[in-house]
């Protein structure tokens, strides 16, 4: 019975320790590593940055610089390619992050939930590059890719640069972002790119004509979506988005306490031009009650919990 009671004790701590051990391969200069194998063929082509499997204890504080290259136990070279998903997760007292010319996978979550300022990419790298207020871009900087979630700036205003087309899934997601504007070459707004950010108002351009139904939802602050009368696929009413001609409702913003008209009692009426409520439109809002008009025919039900709201 004692050596049962002793092997059922010593397994939960073996499982343990295999569990934690396997957390990352290797560690050099207080960054840890796993072997990163490509995708195509399951080779083996450098290390990517994860973080110690101990995040409760160890995590990446201030400035954190990846190297290029990293030799282990003196013999092994081996060239950092890949940053994965939890690398920099609730890190909550990280600076900024510089990323060398041989990284040409990051995950997009990899800074999620972290107190990243600034992301510096060095200008050799041939898939990423970063500008002077540490965002994160494609090479060509076309599609902005990741915002710094502690955005250190005077109100945390940004102006998207007249060279980005796109915006990218959870491109500001998590961000303290509270007010932008979009310049006149951005085309698309991705998958969830706001989702629990600070965001406050966003100002919508008239070269807009994809956005994701989801960019928007749970940004608890979010009092206005103002969209330019040129556009020619989107326009707001009151900071509300709509299609074009008014027959769908997209996206209701979260916090109506401070917009007018409905502000003050917490009513919508819905225009009587809408016929369709578009999914997750209502989404997070604090709005007590909407008014329905007899035009509308269509409602699109969130989630599987068939939820509007």
């Amino acid at each position: 019975m004692k050596r049962l009671l002793r092997y059922l004790l010593i397994v939960p701590l073996l499982i343990f320790a295999a569990t934690t051990a396997s957390a990352y391969d290797l560690e050099v200069d207080g960054i840890y590593y796993n072997y990163y194998h490509s995708p195509e063929g399951g080779t083996m082509t450098g290390l990517e940055v994860t973080n110690s499997g101990d995040t409760a204890n160890i995590k990446y504080t201030g400035d954190v610089v990846i190297p290029e290259t990293v030799t282990y136990q003196q013999y092994n070279e081996y060239k950092v390619v890949s940053i994965n998903r939890d690398a920099f997760e609730n890190c909550s007292e990280l600076s900024t992050v510089t990323i060398p010319a041989s990284v040409t996978n990051i995950d997009i979550h990899a800074f999620d939930g972290s107190s990243l300022k600034k992301i510096i990419v060095d200008e050799n790298n041939p898939a990423y590059s970063s500008d002077g207020d540490g965002v994160l871009y494609n090479k060509d900087q076309t599609k902005l890719l990741r915002f710094p979630l502690k955005f250190d700036a005077y109100f945390a205003q940004y102006f998207v640069s007249s060279s980005v087309t796109e915006i990218g899934n959870y491109a500001f997601s998590g961000s303290n972002l509270r007010l932008i504007t979009l310049s006149n070459s951005v085309k698309k707004i991705g998958f969830q790119a706001f989702v629990n950010s600070d965001l406050w108002h966003i100002e919508i351009s008239s070269s807009v004509t994809d956005i994701d139904g989801e960019a928007f939802i749970e940004c608890p602050g979010l009092w206005g979506i103002e969209v330019d009368d040129a556009n020619p696929v989107y326009k707001s009413i009151d900071g509300v988005l709509f299609n074009k001609d008014a027959t769908e409702l997209l996206r209701f913003p979260c916090d109506i306490s401070i917009r007018f008209p409905y502000g003050e009692t917490g009513e919508y009426d819905i225009p009587s031009s809408v016929k369709a409520i578009a999914q997750a439109a209502f989404y997070g809002s604090n709005v007590k009650k909407i008014n329905i008009p007899i035009s509308v025919t269509e409602i699109s039900l969130y989630n599987s919990y068939q939820r509007l709201f």
